[in-house]
């Protein structure tokens, strides 16, 4: 009987303990992104990745790619319609982890973290 009060006594002490910091884990960190660019009428096959961008311009799309927004992403759209262009982003994060996220000519319903990572390598896309 000694056992079982000391057990219970045991299991109550547990309980009114409490574990301290978050329980979700931080943002995943990008340490590349490729954005690829297919399609059109003339069959276009263009890549960029963040290396080719300069300081300010890599930074932000680091940032944009390793937001919450982003990375909780799930953006299914229906395939591409005829001669538009396809963008491609690929993400390697940090942990070893990868996303791949497809959009078709930036439609109204494309995200718009999607639509602003695909703006700032678009001028290098044309």
């Amino acid at each position: 009987m000694a056992r079982f009060v000391l057990f219970v006594a045991s299991l109550a002490l547990l309980g009114a303990c409490t574990i301290h910091g978050s329980a979700t884990p931080a943002n995943p960190h990008a340490a590349a992104v490729t954005v690829l660019k297919t399609g059109g009428v003339a069959g276009v096959h263009k890549a960029v990745t963040d290396v080719e961008l300069d300081a300010d311009t890599r930074t932000q799309l680091l940032d944009l790619v390793s937001s919450r927004e982003f990375t909780d992403l799930n953006y299914d759209v229906p395939g591409p319609c005829c001669d538009g262009f396809e963008y491609t982003v690929t993400v390697d994060y940090d942990s070893g982890n990868q996303k791949v996220v497809t959009a078709y000519d930036l439609r109204n319903d494309t995200p718009q973290v999607l639509k602003q990572v695909v703006a700032l390598v678009k001028p290098i896309l044309r």
